[in-house]
């Protein structure tokens, strides 16, 4: 048991606090009232042998300040910021941790992409390069190692790492309940391409299987490995980004009919209803209405989303769990850790029910955006991976069903994505 004292315990210090030794440490602590008692004191008294973390200051305020971090030192090789020249530890941890975990330069104004998104050029993490690496939890442990040293009665059992495949369902199908005119379009489109033509006239007339429903094989290999899979639905409405297919709800259910009761679904709220609260209380009473499941989990269609109204119309409809916290054009950490956290609302200045998982790594990230071959994409993945593995974090990845398809140059990919659940898993 950790015991930490501080003279002013707020939200803000209480929510960090458990994400350090609760969530990523795995380690029982209490707040106490008398500094005598105390392994760490969150001050500026110095008090016996006691762990001394001087306070930045950001921890006793209640609203969001504009300010900018320029300074960034380094520390046993790690880069820290709110650093302290007194104290036994060089930075105020406790601090930099929330800036980074609450996301609170996302409260800050910032140009926005053209989907309305945080751009990940904003961010600390990409500017100072640790992007790639949970900061958060590489400081806890560092942190944790320290107070070992020192105090003889902390203990601790090491959390267990979890790796977590998830799959987006933009499309069930790229062809089969399409629509006439959407058909007639793509095979107008493909005539000069002779092997595309024929492939898609013999789906159309059900001689063949879809390229986009790979569900099959999906739940086989995850069979063969022991995996459990997270599937998000998408039943939006149709629109320029929204391409879903018509019958939805036969759609879906034999998607169900595949992936039976071992697989966890969540929607999919489209882009179009990503800032439209009605139109996301819709979605999820339909989704609700075809599996006869309460939906408790969501990702956003194109990771579009923002704090904190994003996040506070999930808390109004009943979403429970959020797998959306990552970057659509880079891989790496948005939080800076690897496991997942409670939400914290810095407009209200309170933690949140909504737990927030991490998104690492991506499919399009890989191929589309860093444009990497199959080998480079697998050896960044390894990288990511080994860094979660050595703090024992959670590693969540996200694959779409259409991206394990021959369609549009993605069949090479199948071997990446089976050798990234060899290697996560």
């Amino acid at each position: 048991m950790i015991r930490i004292y501080s003279e002013h315990i707020t939200n803000r210090l209480r929510y960090i606090v458990n994400h350090l030794f609760a969530m990523v440490l795995n380690t029982d602590y209490q707040f106490v009232e008398s500094i005598d008692d105390a392994h760490i004191i969150y001050g500026t008294q110095r008090k016996g042998n006691a762990f001394l973390i001087i306070p930045n200051g950001l921890l006793s305020e209640t609203d969001v300040r504009d300010f900018k971090i320029t300074d960034i030192d380094f520390w046993q090789d790690q880069p820290i910021f709110f650093t302290q020249k007194e104290g036994d530890f060089p930075f105020d941890i406790f601090a930099a941790s929330f800036y980074l975990v609450s996301r609170y330069e996302e409260y800050l104004p910032s140009e926005k992409d053209v989907h309305g998104r945080y751009k990940s050029d904003n961010s600390l993490a990409y500017k100072n390069g640790f992007l790639t690496k949970p900061m958060v939890d590489i400081w806890a442990n560092m942190l944790l190692e320290k107070l070992r040293t020192r105090f003889s009665d902390i203990t601790s059992t090491p959390p267990c790492y979890r790796f977590l495949s998830t799959i987006d369902v933009d499309n069930v199908y790229l062809y089969r309940h399409a629509g006439l005119f959407q058909n007639i379009w793509k095979l107008l489109k493909s005539i000069r391409n002779k092997n595309l033509f024929l492939n898609q006239l013999t789906v159309i007339f059900h001689l063949k299987e879809d390229p986009y429903f790979t569900f099959p094989k999906i739940e086989k290999w995850h069979q063969q490995l022991g995996l459990k899979t997270h599937y998000f639905l998408h039943v939006g409405p149709w629109g320029k980004i929204d391409r879903r297919c018509f019958c939805v709800k036969n759609n879906i259910r034999r998607i169900l009919k595949v992936i039976g009761i071992s697989s966890d679904v969540g929607i999919h709220i489209s882009h179009r209803g990503a800032f439209d609260t009605v139109q996301q209380a819709k979605e999820k009473r339909i989704l609700e209405a075809i599996t006869q499941q309460t939906i408790t989990q969501n990702r956003f269609h194109y990771l579009r989303f923002r704090l904190p109204d994003s996040y506070q119309n999930l808390l109004k409809l009943g979403i429970k769990e959020d797998y959306s916290m990552g970057y659509a054009d880079r891989l790496g950490f948005r939080a800076s850790t690897s496991f997942p956290f409670y939400f914290y609302d810095l407009k209200k200045d309170q933690s949140t029910e909504l737990l927030v998982h991490s998104l690492p790594i991506m499919d399009v990230v890989l191929r589309k955006r860093l444009q990497l071959n199959q080998q480079e994409a697998i050896d960044e993945v390894k990288k990511i991976v080994q860094h979660i593995r050595q703090i024992n974090g959670e590693c969540v990845i996200l694959w779409h069903n259409q991206n394990l398809s021959y369609i549009e140059n993605w069949e090479d990919w199948e071997i990446v994505y089976k050798a990234i659940l060899k290697i996560a898993k």
